[in-house]
């Protein structure tokens, strides 16, 4: 996923989105482990795509506690 399409969404799609790819991240995690993942390019996607979106959502943050000031 691209950063531009993470800027698009609201933070409640990305804290669904994060929880999502953390779970699919955990069962590639076991699959590789076991053995029976074929791709394991996959895992750093998805940590990548986790961490584009803590970016964001961190930006989130930001951007809330400057205009509440």
């Amino acid at each position: 996923m691209k950063y531009t399409e993470i800027k698009n969404l609201s933070e409640h799609e990305l804290k669904d989105m994060l929880t999502k790819i953390k779970s699919e991240l955990v069962d590639l995690r076991f699959k590789a482990h076991s053995g029976t993942l074929k791709q394991v390019r996959k895992i750093r996607l998805n940590r990548r795509d986790i961490s584009r979106i803590l970016t964001r959502l961190s930006q989130y943050g930001k951007d809330n506690n400057t205009t509440s000031r």
